[in-house]
Parts: C-alpha cells; structure tokens; sequence
C-alpha cells in the first residue's frame, strides 16, 4: 500500500512543481503560441507565482505574440500585486480599463451645448444657431443619458453647433421637364468634444417639413446618447479624477 502510495505521489510531483512554477511573459507568449484557450491562459496567471514585463516593450511583445486583451489585463493585475476576477464557471470577467476605484454611479453625462462664435460671456450672434442651441437643450431634458452643464467647465462633453442652413440637392428621379429632381434639404452640422477627442457630424432633413429641426435636434442627441454610452467608461474616469 505504501508502494502504491508513494509511486502516486512521484507521478503527480512533476504536477505539483509546474503549477508552482514561476510564469513570465516568455511562458505566456509560449502558452499562447501552443494554442491554449485564453481562459486557462489567464488562470494560470492568476494562480502561479510570476514575474512579468510591463513596461511599454513588454506590452507590445506581448501584443505581437497574440495576446488578448483579458491576458494583457490578467499580466498588468497580477505585476500589480491582484488578479483579474473569475466567474464561477471560470470564465474571466472583463475588468474596467481604468482605476477600478472609479464607480460608475449611473448618473447622467453633463453636456453643454453652444454655437460657433459663443463664449463664455456672450452668445452667438447667428439666431439660426442659437435656435438650435435651445432645440438640442430641450431634447436634452427628456435624455436619461444626458443632462445639461451648468456651465461649460463641468461638462464632460460640448456639442457646438456649426452650421445650419437649407442646401438644394439632387434627387433620384427626373422632374416632368425632363431635367434632375432637385429638392430641398436641412443641413444641420454640430461638432462634439471631449477633452482632446473631436468630431463632426451631419443631420439631414426634409426642408418641408415644419419641425426639421427638431427632429435634427433630436438625431443629434440620439448620436450624441449612442457616442456617451461607447465611451461612459472613459467618460467617468475623467469625471472621477476632476472631483479627487
């Protein structure tokens, strides 16, 4: 019995000491190129002793072998001195990609809304662009995405009205004199920011109509709600670091 005991525990030491085996990115990288499913990839990270690179060189090393993000994130946690959570089915679960102290609370994103050649002091003196100013704030009371700033300094993101006009463009079809179909359309151009991020974008909308631009308001805030909601965790971290 004691043979039989003893041979067991002889079989299983070579287990033993390689799942207390130190792990770097090269036994990552080695991991990865053997074809092991990402999951186990991270459990191994979370449960061996290791020693990682992460340094920008590192990361890019890693990067290049094929690395997925949760392995990356699973490295930089554990060289941090934690380890990304597993789920009870061992999966892995997405961690946030700032400061896990950061909590997002559920609350609205201030935006401030302004048109081209407003300041802080002033307004516009183009009226076309402060009427859709007011368009886009009065969408933007009924948004459970959105809020308006009280000022633009504690916004987290501006929209800036930059043009809004009727432009005549062609149309598929040909009118009775045998000639294009024109037809007449509202161009309605804002500008978002976000700290350093910017970009433009175009509504469109039948000049016919007696509320175009309000539904132009609308599809900007309805863009605008779609950009908050990609980008919210971003979003709460620069919100978070300005209260600290």
């Amino acid at each position: 019995m004691r043979r039989v005991f003893l041979l067991g525990f002889l079989l299983l030491l070579p287990c033993i000491l390689a799942a207390q085996e130190s792990i770097n990115n090269d036994s990552v990288i080695k991991m990865i190129k053997s074809g092991l499913p990402e999951n186990n990839i991270v459990l191994s990270i979370n449960t061996s002793p290791g020693s990682y690179d992460t340094s920008v060189d590192g990361l890019i090393a890693l990067q290049e072998a094929g690395a997925s993000e949760k392995v990356i994130e699973a490295i930089q946690a554990k060289a941090a001195g934690g380890a990304v959570p597993t789920a009870p089915d061992g999966n892995t679960e997405i961690i946030p990609s700032f400061d896990p102290k950061i909590q997002d609370t559920g609350q609205k994103i201030p935006v401030w809304v302004k048109a081209a050649g407003a300041s802080d002091r002033f307004t516009s003196p183009d009226k076309k662009l402060s009427d859709s100013v007011r368009d886009i704030q009065n969408r933007i009371k009924s948004s459970k995405t959105l809020s308006q700033a009280p000022t633009e300094q504690d916004s987290l993101v501006t929209l800036e009205v930059l043009f809004r006009g009727v432009q005549t463009v062609d149309a598929t079809g040909i009118d009775r004199l045998g000639g294009t179909k024109k037809i007449d359309k509202t161009m309605l151009i804002v500008r978002l920011i976000a700290e350093e991020y910017e970009q433009e974008f175009t509504e469109e909308g039948n000049a016919d109509s007696i509320i175009a631009w309000r539904e132009a308001a609308r599809a900007v805030v309805n863009n605008t709600e779609r950009w908050v909601k990609d980008n919210r965790n971003e979003l709460i971290k620069i919100q978070t670091y300005r209260n600290e």
